[in-house]
C-alpha cells in the first residue's frame, strides 16, 4: 500500500498560493451549486495570477504616480495617487481607476490609527476586494426583501503606508516619503521589477512591412507615458520623428509632409501623432512605400529613461533591454505596390 508522505517535508510554507489544480466536468444534467460556479472563477484567477508572477514579475506598470496635494497650504500632510496599474508579488492586479487623495502620517494632524512618523517610510498600493450590489434573496421561489446578499465582488486598492523594509508580498511600493517637518514632505522614487523595465513601443496604426491605408495620421503607442518636449533636444517633434516616402527603392526617399509638428498626444501622453497633409493623402499614389523611423535616445518616459526603441524582427513590444535604439518600421500604401516594389519580387 503506498504511503503519502509530502507531510513529513520541512520545507517552508509557500509564500504565494498555489494555483488552483481543480476545474469543473460538465455533462447533461449536472446540478449546480454556488460552490461549482466559484471553482471556475477560482482557477481562472489563479492561473492568471501564476502568468502574472512568472512572465511580467511585480511592481507598478504604468501610473500610480505619487504627487504633492495641490493645495499644499491646507493639505500639507496630504498626497494624490494619479490612477495606474500594478501587480503585487501575489500576481494580482491592482486598478486605481481615477486619481486619489490619501492622508500621510505626518505631524500632530495625523488622523485614525495611523501613528505619525516622522522618520521616512513608504506609501504603497494593496489590492482590496469589496462586496457590491446588494440584492434581495430567494428563498422558496420568491424574493425576501427583509434578507439580502451581495450580488458581486468588487476589486478595490487601498494606499497603506509600510517600512522601509517591509517583506509584506500583498504590498507594492509606490513611493518613499520623507517627512520635513510641519507636515511638509519629500517625494523619492522606489524601484520595483517592473519599475525598472524600460519603456517599449506597443502598438502602431499600420501593419508592419504590408499594406496600410494612411488615414491622415502616422500613430505609434508606447507602455508608459512620455515627458512633453520642452526643447527641440528631446521629445517627440520633427528631429526625434521623421517619415519619409519612396515609390522607387533607387531614388531617395523625400519627407512626408507634415500638416502640424509631430507631437505627444496631449491627453495620454501615451502616443506619438505625425499629422500627415490632407493635400498628401489625396495626391498619395498606391503602392507608395512610407518609412518611419522614431530616434528613441531622445524619447524619456515618465521615469526620464529613454524608451527601449530597437524594433527586432519587426515584433511588439520593441526592445532589446537596452535604453534608446532606433525604431524603424514601413509599409506600402493601399491599393497595390508600386514599380520599386514590383521589381524586387
Amino acid at each position: 500500500m503506498s504511503q503519502d508522505h509530502s507531510g513529513h517535508l520541512q520545507d517552508p510554507a509557500p509564500q504565494v498560493p498555489l494555483p488552483v489544480t481543480e476545474r469543473n466536468l460538465y455533462y447533461a444534467g449536472k446540478f449546480m451549486t454556488a460552490n461549482d460556479f466559484a471553482a471556475d472563477t477560482d482557477y481562472l484567477l489563479s492561473r492568471l495570477r501564476l502568468h502574472n508572477r512568472a512572465f511580467h514579475g511585480w511592481g507598478v506598470v504604468h501610473g500610480m504616480t505619487v504627487k504633492h496635494h495641490p493645495n499644499k497650504d491646507q493639505c500639507k500632510n496630504w498626497a494624490v495617487v494619479e490612477s495606474g496599474w500594478a501587480i503585487d508579488r501575489l500576481g494580482r492586479e491592482l486598478v486605481l481607476t481615477r486619481r486619489q487623495p490619501v492622508r500621510l502620517p505626518l505631524g500632530p494632524s495625523s488622523c485614525g490609527s495611523q501613528q505619525s512618523r516622522d522618520t521616512p517610510f513608504l506609501l504603497c498600493a494593496e489590492f482590496d476586494q469589496r462586496f457590491a450590489e446588494e440584492v434581495p434573496t430567494f428563498y422558496e421561489g420568491a424574493a425576501d426583501p427583509d434578507k439580502k446578499q451581495y450580488n458581486r465582488y468588487r476589486d478595490a486598492v487601498k494606499l497603506p503606508t509600510a517600512d522601509l523594509n517591509t517583506q509584506d508580498e500583498k504590498l507594492v511600493p509606490l513611493a518613499k516619503i520623507v517627512p520635513r517637518g510641519n507636515g511638509n514632505y519629500d517625494i523619492e522614487s522606489v524601484d520595483t521589477p517592473l519599475s525598472r523595465r524600460l519603456t517599449r513601443v506597443t502598438g502602431l496604426n499600420w501593419t508592419h512591412g504590408g499594406e496600410s491605408t494612411l488615414e491622415g495620421e502616422l500613430r505609434v503607442d508606447f507602455e508608459r507615458p512620455l515627458r512633453a518636449s520642452e526643447d527641440g533636444a528631446r521629445g517627440v517633434n520633427q528631429w526625434t520623428f521623421l517619415a519619409e516616402y519612396s515609390t522607387d527603392p533607387k531614388e531617395a526617399r523625400r519627407p512626408v509632409p507634415f500638416l502640424r509638428p509631430p507631437r505627444l498626444d496631449e491627453a495620454s501622453r501615451r502616443s506619438a501623432v505625425y499629422e500627415v497633409h490632407p493635400d498628401f493623402v489625396r495626391q498619395l499614389r498606391p503602392g507608395t512605400v512610407i518609412h518611419v523611423t522614431l530616434y528613441c535616445d531622445f524619447l524619456e518616459d515618465e521615469r526620464g529613461l529613454a524608451v527601449d526603441g530597437t524594433f527586432l524582427l519587426g515584433r511588439l513590444p520593441s526592445g532589446n533591454g537596452t535604453p534608446g535604439g532606433d525604431f524603424r518600421s514601413w509599409f506600402v500604401a493601399s491599393g497595390g505596390r508600386g514599380e520599386g516594389e514590383e521589381q524586387r519580387t
